[in-house]
């Protein structure tokens, strides 16, 4: 649970000096030494032992994450961590002598490398979150990749893995991986030499750390863009019912582009997508959204006698979530959908806002991955 954490300074403490009046002789004392003094009399006298410009405040966390986030969108948007070109060079050697093992890669070419764990995972966050995004946010997202990795590792070693051969693939079937070189042709020589080393920085101070539950490595450390305010229980969305992966708030969102995203189909067009599921008469009237998720996401929604649950609407129209509602006019139909993915797990733009926020990497993993623990 997240805690209410307060810090506090500069504050003021008034203290009167003790003793008698003293009558001052002005004789002797030039003019203006005595107009400077009264000036700072003056201003003594006003704004008190504060005059240095030392504020005195009182900072403190929300308890509750279900509290309303009036003010957290400008929180989200303002300025983040240190500039990218504060973050001092961490080389690829430097990554190499603090891994724990090597990870082997199935490249989309078909080769299989072999990487440091700590050099992959930089190249994993650098290809999975925006490195504008908060260093804790980075750190998070590096945590949640070692975890899931090291996860892949020890299911190849005991014969399971997904790919013969190798620990994971470099693509979203595991999580996208892109060596300097790769991310060098997508981003820009410029990035390598400033955003990169921010990115470095958090897999570098969180290297060898993992995600546990109960004692046990998470096998599963979910992570998607972003929820639209909710995150799904895992077995709301796939076939497993895991107890870190239940549905939480996540109210520190700024993702505007996956907010009130509409898709508008055709009846013509919706009736020849639901085709291979089954024939329909398509109304105004009969379409609906029939039951919501815990997480606010869709059930189950129907289409005349047909019922597909919100997954299967979602892959079947491309909508950016299975959070959507359902307009009907005469002439078409309109999915409006928030959030982006699968919506299992951390939420990258909720790990953003949280740490906009003032909440560390640790924590943020806590609230997305309920019940686990940093080690």
């Amino acid at each position: 649970m997240l805690k209410n954490q307060y810090s506090m300074s500069g504050s003021r403490k008034y203290v009167r000096s003790a003793g008698r009046k003293k009558i001052i002789n002005l004789r002797g004392i030039d003019r203006i030494t005595i107009t400077v003094f009264a000036i700072v009399l003056t201003a003594y006298a006003i704004f008190g032992p504060g005059i240095n410009g030392q504020a005195s405040a009182d900072t403190e966390k929300p308890d509750n994450l279900q509290a309303e986030e009036q003010n957290s969108q400008e929180a989200v948007s303002a300025v983040k961590t240190s500039a990218v070109e504060d973050y001092k060079e961490i080389s690829d050697k430097h990554l190499s002598e603090i891994s724990d093992f090597d990870v082997l890669v199935l490249k989309e070419n078909g080769k299989v490398d072999s990487v440091p764990v700590e050099q992959y995972i930089a190249g994993v966050v650098s290809s999975e979150m925006p490195s504008s995004f908060d260093l804790e946010a980075l750190k998070a997202q590096a945590v949640a990749a070692r975890t899931y990795v090291t996860s892949r590792r020890d299911s190849y070693n005991n014969g399971k893995s997904k790919h013969p051969g190798a620990h994971v693939c470099s693509t979203t079937c595991c999580q996208v991986y892109r060596d300097t070189e790769g991310l060098r042709k997508v981003k820009s020589d410029e990035w390598i030499k400033t955003d990169y080393n921010k990115i470095k920085t958090a897999v570098s101070q969180t290297a060898g750390q993992l995600l546990y539950y109960d004692g046990e490595l998470v096998t599963q450390p979910l992570f998607f863009s972003a929820s639209g305010g909710k995150t799904e229980n895992s077995e709301d969305v796939f076939s497993s019912a895991l107890p870190y992966l239940r549905s939480v708030s996540s109210s520190y969102e700024n993702a505007e582009k996956y907010t009130n995203f509409e898709t508008v189909k055709t009846y013509d067009e919706l009736k020849k997508l639901l085709s291979a599921h089954g024939t329909v008469n398509l109304t105004p009237d009969n379409i609906k959204v029939l039951s919501h998720t815990e997480g606010d996401g869709v059930a189950l929604a129907a289409f005349d006698t047909l019922q597909l649950t919100g997954r299967q609407v979602r892959e079947l129209l491309g909508l950016p979530s299975a959070d959507f509602t359902i307009k009907t006019t005469s002439d078409n139909v309109t999915f409006v959908t928030n959030g982006s993915g699968h919506r299992v797990g951390l939420s990258q733009y909720g790990a953003d806002g949280m740490a906009a926020n003032g909440y560390n990497y640790k924590e943020i993993l806590q609230h997305y991955y309920s019940g686990t623990s940093i080690a």
